[in-house]
């Protein structure tokens, strides 16, 4: 006997848009490791691997850790995510996804599959998905040493996969910053626009669109390089608002300041609504303004200028 039309419109709306936007999201993942899976080219024999690469990645298939092995597609979708994340990082050369998924029907240690792959460095993790949480485990390894250059797990429910990602991704500003041996950065993020529903402005700070760029205070940001940023936006009649951050910015700047000995490091962001959705929205304004600040910034820059955290 078939459901009456009426029950299944209200079960529909029952369902929470959180788990709505995720069904999407694993949708869209589950085609594009499709693709990868039945289109990744054989690979070569160990002896035409090419040479490693300075500054260079390559990220395994991640390991399905979950009781359900349908996951599988799942922790695929996030390798090639983490994957496009890296790639975003100006510097740090990232091996194709195609071919290091190609490598899964090897079976080779990281090592062997980095220096098949020409990269100085591989990234391979597992992913285990139960109990309406997400946790996922990942290492950063040496292709010539063999070890452990950094690991860390993340766990969070799965609509957050989003905010995982791009933690994953942030350590590559970290292994640049360590290559380039920077005086300063800047790091260029997005923040929540505080003029949306149900956002209060008491607890994020008060910059909605249209009110220009926002800049970090708090432990990590140099406080010099701050005000010289002040100064650069009052130079070019900029207003900027404030936001504040506590022993992290959940920025690339996290990473950043810590390479080697410390690198004075500020934040600028672009007020931004309905984040990671499929609809985010800025005011272009913001973002034009922002790099004028940041030019500005540049301009006013002089030889031997200390920026130190304080």
């Amino acid at each position: 006997m078939r459901n009456d039309p009426g029950e299944r419109v209200t079960a529909l709306r029952r369902l929470s848009p959180h788990w709505a936007f995720f069904s999407v999201a694993v949708l869209g993942l589950l085609a594009f490791t499709l693709w990868l899976r039945y289109t990744a080219p054989a690979w070569p024999p160990a002896a035409a691997a090419p040479e490693p690469r300075p500054r260079s990645v390559a990220v395994l298939p991640f390991v399905n850790a979950s009781p359900d092995s349908a996951d599988e597609f799942f922790s695929d979708g996030m390798a090639a995510e983490v994957t496009a994340a890296l790639g975003r990082v100006p510097g740090l050369h990232v091996a194709a996804p195609a071919s290091a998924f190609a490598l899964r029907r090897l079976g080779e240690d990281p090592q062997t599959a980095g220096r098949r792959l020409g990269v100085s460095t591989v990234l391979e993790g597992s992913v285990r998905h139960a109990n309406d949480r997400l946790r996922v485990s990942v290492h950063l390894v040496s292709v010539s040493q063999g070890f452990d250059l950094w690991s860390d797990t993340y766990e969070r429910p799965p609509d957050e996969i989003a905010a995982v990602q791009e933690e994953i991704g942030a350590h590559g500003a970290r292994a640049m910053a360590y290559g380039l041996r920077p005086d300063l950065a800047i790091a260029v993020d997005v923040t929540h626009a505080t003029d949306a529903p149900g956002v209060d402005p008491g607890e994020l700070g008060d910059h909605g669109l249209g009110s220009g760029p926002v800049i970090t205070r708090g432990a990590v940001v140099s406080r010099p390089l701050n005000d010289l940023i002040d100064a650069a936006a009052e130079s070019v009649g900029i207003e900027c608002t404030t936001e504040a951050a506590g022993s992290s910015t959940r920025t690339d700047a996290d990473s950043i300041h810590l390479s080697r000995t410390g690198v004075a490091t500020a934040v600028v962001s672009i007020p931004l609504r309905y984040m990671h959705s499929p609809v985010e929205l800025v005011e272009l304004a913001d973002v034009e303004a922002t790099i004028a600040v940041i030019a500005a910034t540049a301009l006013r820059l002089e030889a031997d200028q200390t920026l130190a955290r304080w």
